[in-house]
């Protein structure tokens, strides 16, 4: 059994640039629901819940808008983590 690892730099570099794309498609859906729903005439109880379900869906939306730009920051670090590691690893052997 070998004791190796395999990085594949494009397919890592792609992956993180398909999250950040991803995080930015969510905004843009939900900007354009937000769009759609904000023209509706909301009153009482059902204005009050409605803007009650809307922060709590911003958040949520933030929070993973936020957790995808995370995931693809630290993919793209790894990958030039490992590009460096490989670089300094031939540079020593020769």
């Amino acid at each position: 059994m070998s004791d190796r690892i395999l990085v594949d730099y494009a397919q890592m570099e792609e992956s993180a640039g398909q999250m950040k794309k991803l995080a930015g498609e969510i905004q843009g859906e939900v900007e354009d629901l937000k769009s759609k729903l904000g023209g509706l005439d909301w009153e009482g109880a059902d204005k009050e819940a409605y803007q009650a379900q809307q922060t709590e869906m911003d958040t949520s939306i933030i929070e993973i808008k936020e957790l995808l730009e995370a995931i693809a920051g630290a993919v793209d670090q790894a990958n030039s983590n490992y590009q460096a590691t490989e670089g300094a690893n031939a540079k020593a052997w020769g």
